[in-house]
């Protein structure tokens, strides 16, 4: 129940009495208020919907159930070995207590769907939580698997026909190389790093502008990232939603991280884009700029890439194909209420639960929300209102952050 990125300050020691009257010295550690947020968001989504999972502790192992306490002005949450602690308004809607005989929830109904910082953050408590409640859980990226274990991979949506139309639009060949990159979070992305390798670029000879698209409508962001030639996404988090837009363009992709490495050749055979690491950019960004039947490539097979994994299409079968595994929706008829195949059905039992309609929560992202819906009706009409987009035109973009 460790929490990453504490500092000393935040820890202390504790005296906690237990049940049969003995006394034992904890270690505690404060919460932050982000941190003291999302739990109080947490607890109001627990007690509006009447469920209660136990919560064991990783470091302690089964035996152990942690004791939770969330009231709208403390937190406390206590293992046998430590205890998180934080006093001050908590936004909740009704306390969280287990001694007031909430229904037990079985993890066979929910889905939950991680996207990134506030899982980074908090993934010890969310590694603790989750299998309470979820029977299926999701991550959009690759660097996400480092921080729990049974994470699936549902990958990052793309509108590749309509990316892949703007780039026909708006790219105009040059003999300058315009190399995008979108440098939101500076330090992490390695912006500083990208400059050093454009200034050697120019120092070689080569015509070179870097374009920054950074504090731009989502929609102006597409159209300078279509004119460019070649995109730099960061070193760390491997290819992230920038990038993916950029492959989907037809534009070839620099990105690094070495575990995200690993786990493109462990699900997918290899890595599609062109990996570096801040030694290498420079001589990356030369080799591609002075070599346009590797540029294309580099481009051809990204692009390849995205298409069969990230189209809106294919990430609605991929999850189609998820919610099955887990949840084995496609053997249920919902409107006859049997089973094709099913054995509770075939020996005249019930569909189970998590397969009749308004039973399979998706919680999407690290915010807690949930919203019930048919599985199968869900998963079949994002195909069908993604069929429905392409031939409108309407695209709600790839989910940032």
């Amino acid at each position: 129940m460790a929490v990453p990125g504490k500092t000393i300050a935040d820890v202390f020691s504790a005296d906690v009495t237990t049940s049969d009257g003995a006394t034992s010295r904890l270690k505690g550690i404060r919460l932050s208020a982000e941190e003291a947020a999302l739990l109080g968001e947490y607890a109001s989504w627990l007690s509006r919907e009447r469920l209660m999972p136990k919560l064991f502790c990783r470091e302690c192992g089964p035996d152990c159930e942690v004791e939770v306490n969330i009231d709208p002005t403390v937190i406390g949450i206590i293992c046998d070995h430590q205890m998180l602690f934080y006093e001050g308004p908590v936004p909740v809607v009704e306390t969280l207590h287990p001694e007031q005989g909430e229904v037990l929830v079985s993890p066979q109904r929910v889905v939950i769907h991680h996207h990134g910082t506030l899982f980074r953050k908090m993934s010890d408590w969310f590694n603790l939580a989750d299998p309470t409640l979820a029977r299926l859980r999701l991550i959009s990226n690759f660097e996400l698997r480092r921080y729990g274990d049974g994470l699936r991979w549902l990958p990052n949506p793309i509108p590749v026909a309509e990316y892949r139309a703007l780039r026909s639009l708006y790219f105009q060949p040059s003999p300058c190389v315009r190399i995008g990159h979108s440098p939101s979070k500076r330090e992490l992305k390695g912006t500083e790093t990208f400059l050093a390798a454009v200034e050697t670029m120019r120092r070689v000879g080569l015509a070179v502008e870097p374009v920054l698209i950074e504090n731009q409508p989502h929609g102006e962001a597409l159209r300078l990232k279509a004119s460019c030639d070649l995109f730099f996404d960061s070193f760390d988090l491997g290819l992230q939603c920038s990038g993916l837009e950029a492959g989907a363009m037809g534009i070839p992709v620099l990105a690094g991280d070495e575990y995200v490495r690993a786990e493109y050749e462990r699900e997918v055979g290899s890595v599609p884009y062109v990996f570096v690491t801040p030694e290498t950019l420079a001589d990356a960004m030369i080799d591609l700029a002075q070599h346009e039947e590797e540029r294309q490539g580099a481009a051809e097979r990204l692009a390849s890439y995205v298409t069969e994994y990230h189209d809106e299409a294919a990430v609605a079968l991929r999850y189609l194909d998820l919610l099955d595994e887990a949840f084995r929706w496609r053997g249920v008829s919902l409107a006859a209420g049997t089973a094709r195949g099913h054995p509770a059905a075939v020996d005249g039992g019930a569909a189970p639960c998590c397969l009749r309609r308004r039973s399979v929560w998706c919680m999407s992202g690290s915010s807690l929300r949930g919203g019930t819906s048919n599985a199968r009706g869900t998963a079949g009409g994002n195909a069908r209102r993604s069929a429905g987009r392409r031939s409108a035109g309407v695209r709600p973009g790839c989910r940032r952050g």
